[in-house]
């Protein structure tokens, strides 16, 4: 037992050793990039993983997955991830068109308290912000334009408690409570050179400590349609959400400062209701082929600014799986799983009328311990963000993960004789 916990204590340490040095330009909208990714076993098939449930592996997406995973052990999974981005576009070139980030994702523990009770915690990303650029900005009051610099960095994290429980054979229901936190830092230096004004540039440094809960709501069901195949079905929903944010404005010019303010916003930034749905289907415990279609609805929050606007998000994935089985007398063994899959989505942002989308293909392998209670899961995507329609930015990508699984004995009743 004390093994597992030291493992989780040294990955904790590693999240803070890792930073995010991906940068987006679109990541300055909002609250950031938005994670799609539950780095879980679903990642090699695409992301499908909202029908699916394991007696080992965790299965994040949805919180009534957790009520199938074995009795009498406790599981803790692990996921690091490299990404590597390629820019296309106007402004871009040998030096600034590449950026590459290694970190530790996903934390989570699982617990299964009784037969038919699962209980889940952990850590997962919910968004990032990371960017910088030069851009032309307008003197309000005048016709001049001056170059203004922007940069930002930060995100915000999800620390989830999931409850699951099994209501029948075939049905399994869950909820996940979830408290979003997180820091976002925007810094704009306006040089004042070309408007022939000696003083040094006017540096603003926006500063937002973001903080809230939202709630995640989930059920699955599973049932034969032959001797050989398994019908399962997955659904989630999440209400909308607001988002408070404590928020410090700081105007600073030739080394003095011109302005500074700290308020709170109780309605900073409104999280949509999204709802999700999936399909699979299990031969022979072995072939598992697993669709998902979610939405979240940004259009009735009627965000808009210079340029752009967010407009409802739809995301399709789909992934094959095949997994190698052996019986034996005291059980099934699993030495390996071969996985493929894609997703497409059509992003919250719309830029120059350009709506951005996103689609990626991927691959992934997992491996469990014969004489152990150690998993390993590899998952590789390749995909592409934006466009360079409009003058914008394309983002080709690569990201390679791998996950630890690790399970121990927790509790077991036995009975004793005289």
């Amino acid at each position: 037992m004390k093994k597992i916990f030291f493992t989780f204590l040294c990955s904790t340490l590693l999240v803070v050793t890792f930073a995010q040095n991906n940068v987006s330009p679109y990541s300055i909208i909002g609250i950031g990039d938005i994670e799609h990714s539950s780095f879980d076993r679903s990642t090699g098939m695409g992301g499908a993983g909202i029908s699916l449930a394991s007696p080992r592996y965790l299965y994040n997406a949805n919180p009534a997955s957790y009520s199938k995973l074995d009795d009498h052990f406790i599981s803790m999974e692990v996921t690091m991830r490299y990404k590597g981005v390629t820019y296309y576009g106007n402004g871009v070139n040998q030096t600034n068109n590449l950026s590459s980030d290694l970190s530790v994702e996903k934390l989570a523990l699982a617990i299964k308290l009784k037969r038919n009770w699962g209980v889940s915690a952990g850590l997962l990303p919910y968004s990032s912000s990371n960017y910088s650029f030069t851009g032309s900005k307008n003197i309000i009051g005048t016709t001049n334009n001056t170059s203004t610099y922007y940069e930002g960095t930060g995100g915000l994290h999800q620390a989830y408690l999931a409850n699951a429980i099994s209501l029948s054979k075939n049905i399994r229901a869950g909820l996940q409570t979830t408290a979003l936190f997180g820091q976002l830092n925007q810094k704009e230096t306006m040089y004042l050179n070309a408007l022939n004004i000696t003083s040094n540039a006017v540096v603003s440094t926006n500063k937002m400590y973001i903080n809230s809960f939202y709630g995640k709501g989930g059920i699955q069901y599973e049932g034969k349609l032959t001797k050989h195949w398994q019908l399962n079905l997955g659904a989630i929903a999440m209400l909308q959400t607001k988002l408070n944010a404590e928020q410090t404005i700081v105007v600073e010019q030739d080394s003095g400062t011109l302005y500074s303010n700290s308020i709170i916003k109780e309605n900073y930034f409104t999280l949509p209701l999204t709802y999700a749905a999936g399909i699979s289907l299990v031969h022979n415990n072995s072939l598992t082929i697993s669709a998902d279609y979610e939405q979240q609805q940004w259009s009735n929050m009627q965000y808009k600014g210079l340029n752009y606007q967010l407009v409802n998000s739809n995301r399709i994935a789909a992934g094959i799986e095949y997994a190698k089985k052996i019986t034996y007398a005291s059980g099934v063994y699993e030495p390996y799983f071969l996985q493929a899959g894609m997703h497409y989505t059509n992003s919250y942002l719309k830029i120059n009328n350009q709506q951005l989308n996103e689609y990626g293909i991927t691959v992934g392998a997992g491996f469990n311990g014969k004489r152990s209670q150690l998993g390993y899961l590899f998952n590789m995507e390749f995909g592409s963000k934006g466009t360079t329609q409009n003058n914008l930015i394309k983002e080709n990508y690569m990201k390679a993960s791998f996950t630890i699984l690790c399970r121990e004995f927790w509790f077991t009743k036995i009975k004793k004789y005289n």
